[in-house]
């Protein structure tokens, strides 16, 4: 679902590195398996991208192109 151009760019972002790392460890606390993480997982990693002005406009353009595909 995400490109790996927007990984990269979250990986390089300590602000993401953080909200993601925080995210995996109240995963494991939680006991979050299956569906229940892959969710929860999807919304932070929006969050993460939202945060980040390079990886936002990637992917509004990655939107875009399959919208007008």
């Amino acid at each position: 679902m995400y490109s790996d151009k927007i990984i990269e760019i979250l990986n390089k972002d300590e602000r993401a590195k953080n909200l993601l790392g925080a995210f995996e460890r109240a995963a494991k606390n939680q006991g979050l398996t299956g569906e229940e993480y892959n969710q929860a997982k999807n919304t932070i990693m929006m969050m993460a991208i939202s945060g980040n002005d390079e990886a936002m406009n990637i992917m509004a353009k990655q939107v875009y192109e399959e919208l007008t595909a």
